[in-house]
């Protein structure tokens, strides 16, 4: 499995960023979902890029602080976190750490490792504009 991390502060209380993130059903602040088919603690993000759904599960929440999940897709399995910390300026720093066991050919594991990257990216961008 390889590890992707990326992390951002953002302007806003952690309250604010666990309410977009714990309601993926309300995916309009996402530049890169299409839809999204949500039944509480297990959700289906459907890529507006390549039309792919990816599966979570929640597998831990604690409100305004973390959440866990496991994912599954057609290219692989792994699973996902946001850890939120709240810091002395009314700001919350967000981490997005990505496990992934990609199960195509080895040789195109490099483009894997730039969508992700990409990915995580676009998150945090899209959660700093929707917070804005």
């Amino acid at each position: 499995m390889k590890k992707y991390t990326t992390s951002r502060t953002v302007a806003a209380t952690p309250q604010q960023v666990w309410a977009l993130i714990a309601t993926p059903s309300d995916f309009g602040w996402r530049s890169d979902v299409r839809d999204v088919v949500d039944d509480g603690f297990s959700y289906s993000e459907i890529s507006k890029r390549t039309g792919y759904a990816t599966d979570y599960t929640v597998t831990h929440d604690e409100p305004n602080r973390r959440r866990d999940t496991r994912l599954k897709h057609i290219d692989g399995t792994g699973t996902r976190s946001f850890v939120l910390t709240a810091n002395s300026d009314t700001t919350t720093t967000v981490k997005i750490v990505e496990e992934f066991a990609y199960n195509g050919p080895w040789i195109t594991q490099p483009l894997v490792d730039i969508f992700l990257r990409w990915q995580q990216k676009t998150y945090v961008k899209d959660l700093e504009k929707a917070l804005s």
